[in-house]
């Protein structure tokens, strides 16, 4: 017969409302109070949830790493709050991490990071490759599980994707435009970097989409950098033909939107995410519309993935694990 909270709480002489804290790894017990229930608990086979199995094994030390391009990326910023805030929730089980934060798609400062990372003896590590050659052998040399979130790549020791589906959102993003522009017309895209599988995805699927439409689209890397979306905008729109619509499928919104300003060109806008310039964008009339990604889900997501994979020893569910392609107006802007 299977045990009840009722009868573990009475064999470990204590209330049921602590058992069940305990169980479901909700609020503060004492250390010594917890192993004691989670000892009758595992004894007598009793099934609980990942935190409470972390709690009941938190002499074993976990480290996660991470490495994430945040430096200077609004978006990545949500990310890694996310991150923070799920580490946060684990860290009493046990969980510690090693973060690195770099700035944009070098592939020698990632695989720099990528070394730094695992030099501290991380059990698992978490990043968005940029997707090389050289990436992809370095990440298949590693001996330890690797989660993407973001980006993703076919790796040999990959337990789990958690972001964007990038086909979707291109695809969305070239529905909006093909209803923003008549045919024929021209698009500028700016992008973070081909490198990065998720952008280049993202513009693909844009393309296909306004190729249909018969419009011309040229395409700009700007390594999500503000001060190099800022320059390439401001070239686009000095020129004589000038495009009906700049489409931002990544970073460097911020920059992007004060060369439009700046050059009192009337052009179309479609962005990418909800950071506080595609925001202030909407707001002050100069981006039509923008398909988000739920950046902090997405670092909550990897984090909460990872320690139920180290505690629960279990694989998880799904291998790719989508956040929502949500498409917002000015008018639903507050």
């Amino acid at each position: 017969m299977k045990m009840t909270i009722t009868e573990i709480a009475r064999l470990a002489g204590t209330s049921r409302g602590t058992v069940d804290r305990v169980i479901n790894g909700r609020g503060k017990v004492k250390k010594e109070l917890a192993e004691k229930i989670m000892r009758i608990v595992n004894e007598n086979g009793f099934e609980v949830n990942a935190p409470a199995r972390a709690l009941s094994m938190s002499q074993k030390k976990y480290v996660l790493g991470v490495v994430i391009n945040s430096v200077g990326n609004p978006f990545f910023g949500r990310v890694r709050q996310g991150i923070e805030d799920s580490r946060k929730k684990w860290e009493n089980y046990g969980l510690e991490m090693y973060c690195k934060e770099i700035r944009g798609y070098n592939v020698e400062e990632q695989i720099e990071a990528i070394d730094d990372v695992v030099a501290h003896g991380v059990n698992v590590l978490a990043l968005t490759p940029v997707n090389t050659p050289q990436i992809i052998e370095k990440l298949n040399s590693l001996t330890i599980p690797i989660v993407t979130f973001n980006n993703d790549l076919h790796l040999d020791k990959k337990i789990a994707y958690i972001g964007c589906n990038y086909v979707e959102s291109g695809s969305m993003c070239g529905d909006l435009a093909c209803m923003m522009l008549h045919e024929n017309e021209r698009v500028a895209v700016l992008t973070g970097s081909l490198n990065i599988l998720g952008h280049r995805q993202r513009v693909e699927c844009f393309q296909t989409k306004l190729a249909k439409h018969g419009c011309a689209v040229s395409i700009y890397e700007n390594n999500d950098d503000e001060e190099l979306s800022r320059k390439l905008v401001g070239e686009i729109l000095s020129r004589e033909s000038v495009p009906e619509l700049i489409y931002f499928s990544a970073g460097g919104v911020e920059g992007g939107l004060r060369a439009v300003e700046e050059s009192g060109k009337q052009v179309e806008v479609l962005a990418v995410d909800e950071t506080p310039a595609v925001v202030d964008g909407m707001k002050r009339g100069y981006v039509a519309a923008t398909v988000t990604q739920q950046p902090y889900e997405q670092g909550r997501m990897t984090v909460d993935i990872i320690a139920q994979y180290l505690y629960s020893k279990k694989l998880p569910a799904h291998k790719h694990n989508f956040t929502k392609n949500l498409v917002v107006l000015p008018s639903m802007v507050k």
